[in-house]
């Protein structure tokens, strides 16, 4: 008999038994209501016996002595068929005249010693059943929990060392040039590093969950100029750099060291490097053909810098680079782009807000750049009027806060940012003037065109 049959039937029995040992109970107390609690008694006895019937004929070839459990129904199956035996004799007499009635009456009422005493006997027997079905079940539930225990650490176990056989392979073929032997096809890889990168996404969320991204110390936290914003993550490998398998091999490694990170120090991704990792695995994804994985991991990344980027300022490239991403990601389908334009347009506002004499806003006006473009490639050119406007004006403002402050004088880096603000209200300021022009608004395009030339 399996396990989960076995526990439903005798979960059934005993609420069988407890049912017969309530009527039982209501009996003694009350003589008045004898015949109607004793039929209730007799249909539930015949519902365990049409239920261990049942259980025969399911497991009639079994031989006995099969499983101990199976043993000890059967017995109690026998014990119970005796007490319905009983019960139909003292409840169900014959039906007789009206002076049998009344003989029978006189005789029951000179038995009735013998009846309460049979009462009695037939109480603590349901009593003793009940309590050896509550220990068979709980017997086999603890079984049960040992069995399930068992298999989750022999599986988690297996799981591991497969982990760690396929980290040594990757590892030695991408470091070493060797390629991986035969049998380690394409789609083998590309199965196991789909798996890795699920398991990478369900790290970031118990990060997210225990909070373990938050860092103690301000002064460690993120720390790159926003003017190098766009230049902190190396290139994704390209499709004719390396072949398909090294590629998927070099992608292997990067989610290894990325679970290394989550599962040792978690909070170092509150730091440059680990900033770095997070990025540089979701583009290598997209490259790669991943785009699911790379979404999640992507909305991840945007959860968990937002985060940290309202309560310092240095995370907001981060959170630039991950919009960005998302942008990238929603490439080649207008329906994606018009999805994501309420959470890219709330993002930036909520971060601008958060922030708004920092130099780091220069990352959000250009992700709202690139949004930009993207809209007006697709032909939403109205919308991607609006969006321009908005990284307009938030350029137009950090780089005025930067003239008036005195700071680019300050040195070689202030300069680079005010320089690069400028050539990002010049490049903004032509992506209107194109988007002007072709809703008609010619005007204004010129406005814009002229402002362009001028920032140049």
């Amino acid at each position: 008999m399996d396990p989960l049959s076995m526990t439903a039937a005798i979960v059934t029995f005993i609420d069988i038994a407890n049912r017969i040992k309530f009527f039982v109970d209501r009996l003694s107390e009350s003589r008045q209501t004898l015949k109607d609690l004793a039929r209730h008694i007799v249909n539930e006895l015949h519902e365990l016996r049409v239920l261990c019937q049942r259980q025969e004929e399911l497991h009639s070839g079994l031989p006995l002595g099969h499983d101990p459990l199976t043993t000890s129904l059967q017995n109690l199956h026998s014990e119970l068929k005796a007490v319905l035996e009983r019960c139909l004799k003292l409840v169900e007499p014959p039906k007789r005249s009206r002076l049998g009635m009344i003989k029978n009456m006189l005789i029951a009422w000179i038995k009735n010693p013998k009846i309460e005493a049979e009462i009695s006997r037939l109480r603590d027997h349901v009593s003793s059943l009940h309590r050896q079905f509550a220990y068979i079940t709980s017997m086999r539930l603890q079984n049960i929990e040992k069995c399930l225990l068992v298999d989750q650490m022999e599986r988690r176990a297996g799981m591991h060392q497969m982990d760690r056989l396929f980290y040594r392979l990757f590892i030695d073929s991408y470091t070493s040039g060797i390629n991986p032997p035969p049998f380690m096809d394409d789609a083998m890889d590309s199965q196991f590093l789909r798996w890795q990168t699920q398991k990478v996404v369900d790290l970031l969320s118990c990060v997210w969950a225990k909070r373990a991204f938050i860092p103690q110390d301000f002064d460690r936290v993120l720390d790159f100029k926003t003017g190098h914003c766009t230049r902190v993550l190396p290139p994704p490998p390209s499709s004719s750099e390396f072949p398909e398998a090294s590629r998927i091999r070099l992608v292997a490694t990067e989610v290894f060291q990325t679970i290394q990170l989550l599962d040792s120090a978690p909070s170092d991704i509150s730091m440059l490097y680990g900033a770095r990792q997070l990025l540089r695995l979701d583009a290598y994804l997209w490259e790669l053909g991943l785009s699911n994985h790379a979404a999640v991991l992507n909305n991840w990344i945007i959860t968990i810098y937002r985060r940290l980027a309202s309560s310092h300022r240095k995370f907001t490239p981060c959170v630039s680079h991950a919009l960005g991403n998302l942008i990238v990601f929603g490439s080649g389908t207008p329906e994606w782009l018009d999805i994501c334009k309420s959470t890219i347009v709330m993002i930036c506002e909520e971060v601008v807000d958060t922030h708004t004499d920092d130099v780091g806003s220069l990352c959000i006006a250009a992700t709202m750049h690139r949004y930009a473009s993207k809209l007006a490639e697709y032909g939403l050119h109205d919308y991607a009027i609006e969006v321009e406007r908005q990284s307009f004006a938030l350029q137009r403002r950090v780089r005025l806060v930067l003239a008036q402050s005195g700071e680019v004088q300050s040195g070689l880096e202030s300069k680079e940012e005010f320089y690069w603000a400028t050539y990002l209200e010049a490049i903004c300021l032509g992506q209107l003037a194109q988007s002007l022009t072709a809703t008609c608004q010619h005007p204004e395009a010129l406005v814009s065109g002229n402002g362009a030339i001028a920032c140049t």
